[in-house]
């Protein structure tokens, strides 16, 4: 896993006024609002709960490429001996590293 270069959470959801939503961090003191994003359009609250989860949903990748790398390590000729089983495994593990890679800012 590389050293994250984004700012940590937790991150914020909430209503700002009217159907205005917004995604923010606190402060080094606790205070909330360091950063604040606001959006309005055709889903804000969904795209901020979304944008929200953002640092859980790439610690979670990261988690789960660990695992996916582990169990092909340890039972790969098994595992991708099965046609039907290999290509969603192989698909599900490149659709994960092109997340993390997006995610970072690396190519593609």
């Amino acid at each position: 896993m590389s050293e994250s270069k984004h700012t940590q959470g937790p991150w914020k959801a909430s209503r700002r006024k009217g159907e205005e939503w917004g995604v923010s961090y606190p402060y080094e003191y606790g205070d909330w609002g360091g950063v604040q994003v606001w959006m309005i359009g055709a889903f804000p609250e969904a795209d901020a709960r979304l944008i929200s989860a953002a640092p859980d949903l790439l610690a979670a990748c990261e988690a789960a490429e660990i695992v996916m790398d582990t169990v092909a390590q340890l039972y790969g000729s098994t595992l991708l001996g099965n046609s039907a089983y290999a290509d969603g495994w192989v698909e599900a593990h490149r659709a994960l590293q092109a997340a993390i890679r997006k995610a970072r800012g690396e190519q593609a």
